[in-house]
């Protein structure tokens, strides 16, 4: 069996609705979307970020916005990053920046190999909703006995990442665990 997408395509003409329905083979898809990333890292960039001294990735402004409300809030408006062309992310390693330019042009990044709990605090704080939904997916669905607290307290502040922990939790039977979520209680 293939990987495939479908995708409806409905149609309105003279209030008759027709749907079509296309078959879209994935590994193909991923193919475009990696040789739009090839092209489009390879052409002129408007906007850098710059996350140290010596490193700074270079990104289209027409595809920050199109994919984060807070990054079009910034260049659309009077912020000194629209004049400057340039935003300063001090808080983020740079992999993670990069990871998220990466998802940006692909909708994909390799999640296996980054810090996942910083890379959904970059799509939090700069509101790149898919990249969020990656995100909490691997970090619930990884959940280990070692792992387990640890995620658990730096979901606290994500209310909808923190059920999926919790739920996770509770799912894999870890007694121990389960006793620490039932003494913090719901509030954590």
């Amino acid at each position: 069996s293939t990987d495939n997408d479908e995708v409806q395509l409905i149609k309105t003409k003279e209030e008759v609705i027709t749907t079509i329905t296309v078959t879209i083979d994935i590994s193909k898809k991923r193919n475009a979307e990696s040789e739009l990333f090839e092209y489009v890292k390879s052409s002129p960039t408007d906007f850098s970020l710059v996350v140290t001294e010596k490193t700074t990735v270079r990104v289209h402004k027409t595809m920050l916005c199109a994919r984060s409300s807070v990054f079009r809030t910034m260049i659309e408006s009077n912020m000194k990053e629209a004049s400057t062309n340039e935003m300063q992310i001090s808080d983020f390693d740079p992999v993670v920046v990069e990871a998220f330019v990466e998802f940006l042009y692909t909708d994909c990044c390799d999640i296996e190999q980054l810090d996942a709990m910083q890379l959904f605090a970059f799509a939090d704080k700069y509101n790149i909703v898919g990249l969020s939904e990656i995100c909490e997916v691997h970090l619930s669905n990884t959940i280990t006995d070692e792992n387990a607290i640890e995620r658990l307290l730096f979901s606290q502040p994500f209310s909808n990442l923190k059920r999926k922990i919790i739920d996770s939790i509770v799912a894999t039977g870890n007694v121990c665990d389960q006793k620490f979520v039932e003494s913090v209680g719901p509030d954590l």
